[in-house]
């Protein structure tokens, strides 16, 4: 795990696949070389032997992973303070998401400690949101990266995890026990599939009832897998190990998406410069 944090954390974004190709294939080559060694070693040893080889060497890497804990990044200061609860209670629904996702959080959990529910606004409709899309992408950015943090601190905490586990489970408990529940998550999927719908027809890809395969292709790549096709929803089963590696997975997805919208404004604000320069020029 520390070495998938490590890489997406501090390689550069565009040699992050090179390095993780680079772990995987070492750790790999050591799962299956390590075995075959050990199993000679004992051949010509002892089992005393072998258990003092292996727990040196469990000690070298404890030790060598020591110095590494200064790279992993600190959670995002908390600098965003809520207002009075009763401003979030009478802003509308479109103007609530643009809040940064990290002050949002916060307003959520200052509303669950006072027991109060949270907000919950789903996705709403296209064409409200329209206005306010390219602000969206915009800010998506500082959301990922608060995100990821929060992400990178529940993976580094073993009690943490295993907490974050169970109020998964038992919201999912919830949702099978709860008619209204189901009720309202079936809406939403109704509601997503609009807002998707409706992108695709506003931004140009209107082609989607025709080429459905390749749409949903388009997606698939950019919504990899980070739990079986199963048709079972079972994110949060199975052990710590297993949950943890999801969340890796997840954590990568992410990475891809901020490393995309990094380059993207990169470029744009690379073009609207050219632009500047060229009219510079003229002048």
């Amino acid at each position: 795990m520390a070495q998938t944090i490590l890489i997406s954390t501090t390689a550069p974004k565009e040699e992050r696949g090179y390095w993780s190709g680079v772990s995987n294939a070492s750790s790999n080559f050591v799962k299956f070389a390590g075995p075959l060694l050990l199993s000679v070693l004992y051949s010509y040893t002892s089992d005393v032997t072998v258990l003092a080889l292996c727990g040196a060497i469990s000690l070298l890497a404890f030790v060598a992973y020591l110095p590494l804990g200064r790279l992993v990044p600190k959670p995002l200061a908390q600098d965003l303070q809520p207002e009075a609860m009763e401003v979030y209670e009478a802003m509308p629904a479109a103007e609530f998401r643009r809040l940064p996702l990290q002050l949002r959080q916060r307003i959520d959990n200052a509303r669950r400690a006072a027991g109060k529910p949270s907000f919950q606004y789903g996705w709403g409709g296209y064409d409200e949101q329209r206005p306010f899309l390219r602000e969206l992408l915009a800010a998506s950015q500082d959301d990922f990266a608060y995100l990821k943090s929060v992400i990178i601190e529940t993976l580094t905490n073993r009690k943490v995890l295993a907490s974050f586990q169970s109020r998964l489970s038992a919201n999912k408990q919830r949702l099978r026990e709860s008619e209204a529940l189901r009720s309202t998550r079936a809406a939403e999927k109704a509601r997503m599939g609009e807002w998707l719908a409706d992108y695709f027809d506003d931004a140009g890809y209107e082609g989607w009832p025709a080429y459905p395969e390749l749409f949903k292709a388009m997606l698939m790549n950019a919504f990899p897998p980070i739990d079986a096709l199963d048709s079972a929803a079972t994110l949060e089963e199975g052990s710590l190990s297993q949950f943890e590696a999801k969340q890796l997975r997840f954590m990568a997805v992410m990475d891809d998406h901020l490393s995309l919208t990094s380059a993207r404004r990169t470029a744009q604000d690379k073009a609207m410069i050219d632009l500047a320069a060229g009219h510079h020029k003229a002048v």
